[in-house]
């Protein structure tokens, strides 16, 4: 059920996933215990929920509750204990608290990098994140330079697009133009725009949350009348 409901969030489909893990919750501590793998997988994937309804400091408080217990259960270097910390930076970050976050991230980076290696997925996500925070602090050339690297990165790497990738290619046109690079921000974010939509459907979060993005990049060219079309 959990596996499935992770699924469903993945997929966009944030209402299924939440009634299917408020479902499952009571019965995987009554069968497991609260301290059960299983059980922490759950307690994470509503910790997701409450991200994606935008309730940030209820996510934030169960996520820091969540890392010792999966410390505790799988070890701090064990893949999910990781995810637990990235979540923790993401809330921080959702909440403004981006000196936070990036001391998470950094550290989550480097210790990816040192379990799985510098071009593994994960971690070229995670190094994705430092540079959100970054930019969340107003250090843009730093930000723009690591979005640089993280989207050659995904390059190297190949393979079928996936949403990390993307959203790669969407915080590196952010981080152009923030840098001032109006111009080019416009042409990756109109690319990307286009991969969402082919990828994810036009009415998915991730290719709303891009589409969002290449509304400010058109209004920092002038483009204002397709900036308000879009």
């Amino acid at each position: 059920g959990v596996e499935v409901a992770i699924a469903m969030q993945l997929d966009g489909h944030a209402a299924d996933a939440r009634r299917l893990i408020l479902e499952t919750r009571p019965l995987l501590e009554e069968r497991y215990g609260d301290q059960h793998e299983v059980t922490l997988l759950c307690d994470n994937a509503y910790g997701a929920d409450l991200r994606t309804r935008g309730l940030f400091s209820e996510a934030l408080e169960l996520d820091r509750s969540l890392l010792p217990k999966f410390e505790l259960a799988l070890g701090k270097d064990h893949g999910r204990t990781l995810n637990v910390r990235n979540n923790i930076a993401s809330d921080y970050r959702r909440l403004g608290y981006f000196r936070e976050a990036l001391e998470i991230d950094q550290r989550t980076f480097e210790d990816r990098r040192r379990i799985l290696g510098p071009g593994d997925p994960r971690t070229l996500y995670s190094h994705d994140m430092v540079a959100a925070d970054l930019r969340g602090l107003g250090r843009y050339q730093e930000s723009l330079d690591i979005a640089r690297k993280v989207v050659a990165a995904f390059q190297a790497v190949g393979g079928r697009e996936n949403p990390d990738w993307l959203n790669a290619r969407t915080g590196f046109a952010a981080s152009l133009r923030k840098a001032g690079f109006h111009w080019d921000a416009l042409q990756w974010s109109e690319e990307v725009v286009q991969h969402y939509r082919d990828y994810l459907g036009l009415d998915h979060a991730l290719t709303l949350r891009a589409a969002a993005n290449l509304i400010n990049d058109r209004r920092a060219v002038r483009e204002l009348a397709n900036a308000e079309a879009l």
